[in-house]
Parts: C-alpha cells; structure tokens; sequence
C-alpha cells in the first residue's frame, strides 16, 4: 500500500536561497497541492544538483514510485532530456500515473525538431502547459494528453 499519495519530483533546492523560476514554481505547486491535500500525503524528491549524484537521483525516482499512488515532475530544460525518460524507464515496475508541471515556455520550441522527446512525452499520463498556445502547439505536434494550468504565484 502507498503512504502518499503524490510524489513531487523537481528543483526544491532545500536548505538553500534559491528563488529563480524553476525552484520557485516547484515549491509553490508543492505548497499548494500540501495545502489542498495535506502535507504527510505528499513526498518530495529533490533533483537541485541532480548531475553530482545521479545514482542517488535514480534511488530516490524509484522509492518516489514504490510509495506513492502518482509522481509529479518539474524538470527543467536541462533535465527534461533525461528525468522523464529515467521516470518512465524505473515506471515499467511500478505501474503508476506520471504527470508533467511544465515551467516556462519553452517547451513547445524543444519539441519541434526533437522526435525522440516528443515520443518519451507522449507516454507521460498528462503534461500540465501555462497556456492555451502552448497546449495548441503542442497538439500540432500529435499530443493528446495536455492541459492547461494557468502559471501561478
């Protein structure tokens, strides 16, 4: 049985004062989804660093998956080559639904000529988008499984 019900996989960079963008946005959903559902049914996994250990990185996804009903990532441009292919990769196990909280708007121009990401995105459960233009592009691309979440802060 799981003890969580959601695991947070992205940029939390605890115990340091980091307030860019990316580690912002991932507290705050975190933050949030604690407030709605409570804290002790959320796990957080922190990929700030991520390149200095990623075995460690790669321990962490797979406890993250064994004790929790969903994961939730927020890689950032530099790990979104990697974290959800890695994700999906240690998923085969588990079985678990994996969503994508994507931060920035970036991602559509990724994917234009990156086959191989389209692919590995595709089979992710549901990518959250900030607006309805990216969610447009991205359908132009063939992806079925995108939704709009407003930025917030």
């Amino acid at each position: 049985m799981e003890k969580y019900e959601y695991a947070v996989l992205g940029s939390f960079a605890v115990g340091q004062a980091i307030y860019g963008g990316q580690t912002m946005k991932t507290r705050n959903f975190t933050d949030a989804l604690e407030g709605e559902i409570g804290k002790e049914k959320v796990c957080r996994v922190d990929t700030h660093n991520w390149k200095k250990s990623p075995v460690k990185l790669i321990i962490n996804i797979r406890r993250a998956l064994k004790s929790s009903k969903e994961l939730v990532i927020l890689p950032a441009d530099r790990g979104i080559m990697i974290i959800p292919r890695a994700v999906l990769l240690i998923n085969k196990r588990f079985g678990k639904k994996i969503r994508y909280v994507v931060i920035g708007g970036w991602l559509p121009n990724i994917l234009k000529n990156n086959y191989k990401l389209q692919n590995t995105l595709k089979k992710l459960d549901r990518i959250y988008v900030e607006t309805a233009c990216m969610k447009r592009k991205m359908e132009n691309m063939d992806f079925f499984n995108i939704s709009v979440m407003p930025n917030f802060k």
